[in-house]
This record gives structure tokens, sequence and C-alpha cells, in this order.
């Protein structure tokens, strides 16, 4: 018989010769365990994970490819593992990894017990779950220990993560502690000073840059230096103010799975925050200076009333329809001047004002609060409660009216899955890499998509619900544009589907039009991802007569 080998150790053994390493040591005992079965180890068929944890599947390259072996039909007839949790410690999926050998024809073999394992009857299969759980429990029990652990050393000031800028690690007694490393401190009062001074984040990293200071170590693969975002990151670490705040992150959910892209924020509850003053680097005044600038740049962002992101103010835009109106008879943008026989500011055709009547004849202004104000009243008719009504009903409407799509969606996503598994055998085999993980990546964005749409279309929509979300939006939108001008084109620039539309009136004053799209608000107030359905309500067209300034 011929037989293949899997084996996995959950962390990386960085300094241990290669020969005495966990895999290493499974290898050879399941050599000598086939041996005496007198049975063949084919070499092309040793599976090999280092460093991987047991819940992930995915991202384990040896396992993916030991499926996919399975599943385009086994050059082998018996699999060896040293125990079951080798191949998952998760209860839920060992079982079918379990029954998809099995059904390939492939007998599993453990090592450590000299036993085959059989899904022959019920209480076979009740075995195989059992031994699942186990590791699931083994796993978990791990997690909390070592939480518990890092949890102790946090609070003792010990260091429980990476080296941080401005800081060197000291081991001491067993223990690693930060102490402050001047040269690099230096710098991060650097950026804190020139950013309350008013410098912005591409200038002070472009300065840092320019004269080689000390930066960050980069990730693998990049260059170092200062950007924008790094620069970003010193001026929100608390640590340089004397705060030690650990366990904001996490990596892996409860089931010891990595969380795809960044890591997962945790809730504010479960921060660890612990006083340091020996590590403060920025003064008191310096840090509080720095949070005002801080927390003012953050006012002019555009949120919805639970804090998300919706919107970033546009920069170095001093007036409120600044590329957001345009001249009917021409095209071009409306632009603010001053008119000095009244001293007060106006729009105008930007064309008219410097090209000349010969390529737009429109000369007409209008004073800028009194466009400022036609266009907000405009906005605040569209937040109208009834109206918003109305978009609800409507989308309603929509959503019962395609229940095809449903079938569409769930057929796509069998398709891509069946295209997945393709890619990742052709892969296993040794295929040409570069075009088939580019094929692989964008199958499994899409298959991300449709099921970010499926599990929308799975949502309850609940009416009354969603009336309330969309008017609590409303209102608090309704009362941003009188507040801040910045946050009122924000807003703008999110509701206008095209630029408003100034037209010379021959009674006098200027017709404004308008169109606009409440579909953000719509989403914002139902993350059930209704945007993704198209159901956006239109403003219906609205003029409006505006008196020329005197």
């Amino acid at each position: 018989m011929i037989a293949a080998v899997y084996a996995r150790k959950s962390t990386s053994q960085n300094g241990i010769a290669e020969d005495q390493k966990s895999v290493a040591r499974q290898l050879d005992q399941a050599r000598g365990f086939a041996a005496a079965k007198g049975w063949t180890i084919n070499e092309d068929a040793m599976f090999v994970d280092d460093g991987i944890s047991g819940a992930e599947h995915e991202r384990r390259p040896g396992f993916v490819a030991l499926l996919a072996a399975v599943e385009r039909g086994p050059s082998f007839d018996v699999l060896l593992v040293a125990d079951l949790t080798r191949l998952s410690r998760d209860n839920r999926r060992l079982d079918k990894y379990v029954s998809m050998i099995d059904e390939a024809g492939v007998k599993l073999w453990t090592v450590e017990d000299a036993a085959p394992v059989n899904m022959n009857s019920a209480l076979d299969v009740f075995t195989v779950q059992a031994r699942g759980l186990g590791g699931a429990l083994h796993r978990e029990q791990a997690r909390q220990k070592r939480t518990i652990a890092l949890t102790m050393k946090a609070k003792q000031g010990a260091v429980v993560g990476g080296r941080v800028f401005g800081y060197s690690n000291v081991r001491e007694n067993g223990a690693v502690r930060r102490e402050i490393h001047e040269p690099e401190a230096e710098i991060v009062r650097e950026i804190c000073q020139r950013y309350a001074d008013g410098a912005g984040l591409k200038q002070i990293a472009r300065t840092l840059n320019e004269k080689s200071a000390p930066s960050p170590r980069a990730q693998r693969g990049r260059r170092s230096g200062w950007s924008p975002s790094t620069v970003r990151a010193i001026l929100h670490r608390p640590l340089y103010r004397g705060e030690i705040v650990w366990n904001t992150t996490e990596k892996r959910d409860k089931l010891g799975r990595r969380h795809k892209g960044k890591q997962k924020p945790r809730p504010e509850s479960e921060w660890i925050r612990m006083p340091a003053p020996q590590l403060r680097i920025v003064s008191e005044a310096l840090a509080a200076a720095v949070d005002h600038r801080l927390k003012r740049e953050s006012d002019r962002y555009l949120r919805t009333p639970d804090g998300r992101l919706q919107g970033k103010p546009a920069r170095n835009v001093r007036y409120l329809l600044s590329g957001l109106a345009r001249c009917a008879t021409c095209g071009g943008g409306m632009e603010v001047f001053t008119r000095w026989t009244d001293k007060g500011r106006v729009y105008g055709c930007a064309t008219h004002r410097r090209k000349g009547p010969s390529i737009c004849g429109n000369a007409a202004v209008i004073e800028m609060g009194t466009a400022d104000a036609a266009v907000l009243a405009v906005v605040e008719q569209a937040l109208d409660p009834e109206l918003l009504s109305a978009v609800v009903d409507r989308t309603a409407e929509k959503l019962a009216g395609q229940a095809h799509r449903r079938g569409q969606l769930e057929a796509e996503r069998a398709s891509l899955e069946a295209e997945v598994r393709r890619l990742t055998a052709a892969i296993a085999a040794g295929g040409d890499l570069a075009p088939l993980v580019e094929a692989l990546r964008e199958r499994e964005s899409r298959r991300q998509r449709v099921e970010q749409e499926l599990k929308a279309r799975s949502a309850t929509f609940d009416r009354a619900k969603l009336r309330q979300a969309l008017q609590r939006h409303a209102k608090d939108w309704r009362a941003m544009p009188r507040r801040r001008a910045e946050k009122a084109r924000a807003i703008l620039r999110k509701f206008v589907a095209e630029r408003f539309v100034f037209t010379p009136n021959p009674a006098g004053g200027y017709l404004f039009r308008g169109e606009g799209d409440l579909g953000l608000l719509l989403q914002m107030a139902s993350p059930t991802g209704t945007a993704l359905l198209g159901l956006t309500a239109k403003w219906a067209k609205l003029c409006w007569t505006l008196p020329l300034a005197p």
C-alpha cells in the first residue's frame, strides 16, 4: 500500500535544529510506522504546515494541497497523521474532512493510536466528533491561559508586544520592559510640535524624510521612511502620553481563526489601561495641543450619529458650492468673487469672467448667502420625514419584487466555489503560479461580494425600524449644514447626483435646478446592504427662482 503523510505544528520553532522540530518528528514517526506495516511512503505526498494553527484552513498551504490531491483522485491508499487534531482543531470541520478522505477511498490512520479512523457506524462518527471537540477545548483553554498570562504581564508594565518607536526593549529578571530611547523620542516630540503648530501629515512626513530622520521599522518588502499614516499613528499613540493601553484588538476570533484583513477592534470595555509616567515622552501641554487639533480635524468629517465615517471634507475649499454648481449657458463652473460696489461675495460664471462674453454671455451674478441658503433649504426639504417614509415603502416593494435575484446569486456562488476548488487544485499540482493565483484572487473576491449581497437579501426588512433610523440620521444631517461649512459640503457631495445648474432667468434672477440621490442615507440607516440592490430614490427636479444681488 502507498501511504501519504500530513504533519502540522501550530507555533513556529525558530532557533531549533531542523531535525528536532515537531513536524520533523511527526514525519519520522510516520515513516517508521509505515515501515512496520510494510507500506511504502510516497515522498511526493508529504504534506507539511509548520507554524500554522489548526483552526486555520484556507491559509494552510500543505493542508490545501492535501485536500486538492484527495479531490482529484489520490495517488496513495493511506493517510498518516500523528493524531486527528493535526487535521483540524475545529470540531465543526473535522468531521467534514475525515468524511471527505474516507469517501475518496483513502484509509486514515493516527500514528499515536496505531489505529485506523473509521466512519462506518454512528459510533465511529461520534468518536471522530468527540476527538474534534477535545481539540477545540484544548485550543480554547490554551487561548485563555495565554490571554491571562499576557494580561498579568501587561498590568505589571512588562512588554507584551513588539518594539515601539521611541523606546528600547530591555530584558530584566526574565521580563522585558521599555526604556525611552532619546534620539527617537526627540523625533516624536518634533512630530507633535509640528502638528500642533499647524503642519499637515504629508508635510511632516516629507520634512522628516528630507533630513533622513530615523523611522519605525517598515513592513517586510517595503522601504523604511515616514508616511502620513505613520505620522498619524505617532500622534494617536497613548504610550507617548504616559499611558499603557493593551488588548485593543484581536487577531483571531473565539474559534482561533484569523480575521480577514486587519485585526478586529475589541470593545473598549475589554481594554487594559495603566498609567506609566516613566514612559511619557510628550509633555501634558503639547499633548493637549495635539489633541485639540485632532478633535478639530475630526469634527470636519461627515459621520453618522453613531460615529461611522461617511465622507472626508474637501481640502482648501472655502465656499459651499465650489465645484458643485455650473452655469447652464456654457456648462462651466460657478466661482465666488467680490463685487466692490457693495462689498459682497457673489457666485458668477467662471468662464464668463475669465474668457469673456464671446465664450459665455452669462454675466448674471447671485449673492453667495442667498444661493447657499436656497441650496440648503432644498437639502432640508429632501430630508423631510414624510419623503423618507415613502422611500422606505418604495424600497420594500422593490425588494419583494426581486426574489428571483437570490436564485441567480446562489447559482453564481456555487459556480465560483467550483472554480476556486479547480484553481486551488491546479496550484497544488504545480501549474503556472502567477496567473493561477491572480485568477484565484479574482474569483474569491467576486465570491465574497456575492456572499455579501446574499446576506443583505436574507436580512429581515423591518420597515418601522428603518423609518426610525432614517429619521434619526436625517435629523442629525439637517442640523449639520448650519453649523459647519465643511460638513455641509460633504452632505451635498453625497446627495448630489450631478452638479447644481444655475440658469439666468429673463424675468430677473436665476433658476436653480438640482437632482440628488437618497441611496446613501438609506444604506447607512440599513446596514443590510440595500445599496447593492440599486434601490435609490431620486429627488423630484426642483426649480428655484433667486433674485440677483443688488
